[in-house]
Formats: C-alpha cells, structure tokens, sequence
C-alpha cells in the first residue's frame, strides 16, 4: 500500500527525532516538512546541525529565547519600560539558568525522558552535584524572566511550577533507585536535590 505525502511528511518530522521509528511518528505534519527532515537527518547531515549518534540539539534551545524575544518585542510597553537593577538581575538570572538548562540537557544525552525512566545512572558534570539541573535551572530561568519581563503575577503560579519539579524529581527517584539500587543511593547522598 502506498503512503500518502502527508503521511512521509509525518514519518520524517524533524521535531521527532531522527532515529524514531517510522511507525511511531504522529500523521500530523504538513509536506514542507519533509524537505526539514530529508535536509536534517539525512546523509548529508554528517554533523551540521544534528548528530543523532552523539548528541541533538534538544528543541528548548531554540523555541525558549525565540518565545522571550517575541513576548519583549510584543507584549505592549515592555520595551519601553526602563532596565533597573531589578530588571537587570532578572535578565541575568534567566540568560545563566537558560545557559545551564541547555548545558544540564545537553550532558543528560540520551537518558533524557518526557516520562520517568532509567536508562542509564548520568553523575558527570552538572549532574555530580545536582542530581535534577534541569528541574532548578529552568526554575532559576523562570524566575529570571518573571523579573526581567515584569511578569510579577506569575510569582502567584511560580510556587506550583516549583512544587511540580520537587513531585517529578521524587518519582524519577523511585524510578532510579529500583535500577541502580545501592549506587543510586550512593549518588543521592553526595548530591544536592
């Protein structure tokens, strides 16, 4: 039987990940995205923009500033307001954990997951001393942005985005001690959160 171009498309999608299997992408993407995903996982793409084998670009690296940048050139008066102290501790704030989150996900590799899993016991640069960077940088990022970009409302949600991370981080815990049993513990007890 032969596949619709919609359905090729859907197949190579660049959001999924090259090395997906075929069946388990989503029939959802328009047909400009085949030209994406024969030009990023192709042959030819030994090592431009995406290594499947090594490491990809994790897509927060992208969409995060591109989202800050739209909402200060679009969110009325945002622009015109001025850069004081706290503003600029704000801004500094969200550019280290965004810095740190990509650098956290990025030394995460392949074990990274949506849904707890364990795959493999990561102890090497951030994560020996933290053992969930990704959870306290995108809290130290959002932070950041609330105060750069005058969100001050979101402080009232920012307690349940915290709360949320702290839930998550102790069901992968479970998750990691049932694997690795005694060096998980070991690795727990020489890390903070």
């Amino acid at each position: 039987m032969k596949s619709s171009p919609k359905k090729v498309a859907a197949k190579l999608f660049i959001l999924q990940g090259c090395e997906k299997p075929l069946s388990s992408v989503p029939v959802w993407a328009e047909p400009s995205q085949l030209l994406i995903g024969m030009w990023l996982c192709g042959p030819w793409s030994n090592g431009l923009l995406i290594d499947s084998e090594s490491m990809r670009i994790p897509i927060p690296a992208i969409v995060v500033p591109l989202v800050v940048l739209l909402l200060y050139l679009f969110v009325p008066g945002l622009k015109e307001r001025p850069w004081t102290v706290l503003r600029i501790a704000g801004a500094i704030l969200a550019v280290v954990g965004y810095s740190t989150f990509v650098t956290a996900r990025l030394q995460l590799g392949k074990s990274f997951a949506v849904t707890p899993q364990a795959k493999e016991l990561v102890t090497l640069g951030l994560y020996s001393r933290i053992r969930n960077p990704i959870y306290v940088f995108v809290d130290v990022m959002i932070f950041g942005l609330i105060l750069a970009l005058h969100f001050y409302w979101l402080f009232v949600l920012f307690p349940i985005l915290v709360t949320m991370h702290v839930l998550r981080a102790r069901r992968e815990a479970k998750v990691l001690q049932e694997k690795f049993g005694q060096a998980y513990f070991d690795y727990r007890n020489q890390t903070w959160f």
